[in-house]
């Protein structure tokens, strides 16, 4: 079986090429720079999209994406909308009838004070540029394949951890490791957050691969099994790790003070705020063992250090 990636340097799709090299599949990279000593299998979208690749594709697996909330250019729509218009384009001729597209949780809107969750019918009422350009990206792929002989999936994740992560979890998760005091919320573990750590997201693509039929024109929410707070996501990783951190309790009226001052809001409610996506539909799936954040942040401590 032959696989395609785009954003092939990414930290998801590194996770996702080396396993499935290692299960014995021909790989093909797709980048938008290669390195000057061009390694076999690695391609530019230009070279995918003249018809160069010298093979048909089984599977597309399409990642590549910026990353950032919100452009004053047209930055986000080349680099999401346009450019999965463009290789939906190219399929025909490597003869590729399945795609699976990552798209974002942020299709939902973003976090908040409020315990609001989502599932894969909820109406998407996104807010940042990013958000709304990956339900542009959707919308590109379902009406192609009504006109086109293609299968899609549709993946939307939530904050993604795992080796090699450069996020916000990672910055605080670091802070961990030093054995530095961590301030915290008293009273704030109402306020959950869906996460999904790179394990997971190999399980299902492996399944994927493995039963091609699964690709089936269908939108999962992927996370992990069960949500957590912030605090119990760092308090459980320094349980783990033995730090020495010292946790400072701050008292909950101060959070509410601080997230109705503007200036202080967009960043505590992006840390701590809820952001719920269920996941029934992912759980159901009887083949794929789905694991727990506080099972997964365990495969993050040989790392951190």
């Amino acid at each position: 079986m032959i696989i395609a990636i785009t954003g092939s340097n990414g930290f998801i799709a590194q996770h996702i090429k080396n396993m499935l090299i290692n299960l014995g599949y021909d790989v093909i990279s797709i980048s938008r720079k290669l390195n000057n000593q061009k390694k076999s299998n690695t391609y530019t979208y230009e070279e995918l999209y003249l018809g160069k690749i010298r093979s048909h594709i089984d599977c597309f697996i399409h990642l590549a994406s910026p990353n950032y909330d919100f452009a004053k250019d047209n930055s986000l729509e080349v680099g999401i909308s346009k450019l999965t218009e463009s290789i939906l384009s190219s399929l025909n001729q490597y003869n590729c009838k399945k795609i699976i597209y990552f798209s974002s949780a942020k299709v939902y809107g973003e976090p908040s004070i409020q315990n609001n969750s989502f599932d894969e019918l909820t109406e998407l009422s996104p807010i940042t540029d990013y958000g709304k350009e990956k339900q542009k990206a959707e919308n590109i792929i379902k009406t192609f394949s009504r006109s086109n002989d293609l299968d899609y999936l549709i993946y939307r994740l939530p904050m993604v951890y795992g080796k090699n992560m450069n996020s916000n979890i990672s910055k605080l998760l670091n802070i961990i490791d030093r054995s530095l005091p961590f301030p915290y919320f008293r009273d704030t573990n109402y306020l959950k957050k869906s996460f999904l750590s790179i394990d997971n997201i190999k399980k299902i693509i492996q399944y994927n691969i493995e039963n091609p039929e699964s690709i089936n024109k269908d939108i999962f929410n992927l996370s992990d099994y069960k949500p957590l707070s912030i605090n119990e996501l760092v308090k459980s990783y320094r349980d783990l790790s033995r730090s020495k951190s010292i946790f400072i309790p701050l008292p909950y009226s101060f959070f509410k003070i601080l997230t109705k001052t503007p200036i202080f809001n967009k960043i505590l409610v992006k840390l701590y705020g809820s952001f719920l996506i269920e996941n029934k539909k992912f759980l159901s799936l009887k083949n794929v063992k789905i694991n727990s954040t506080q099972d997964d942040i365990k495969s993050l401590l040989k790392y951190s250090k």
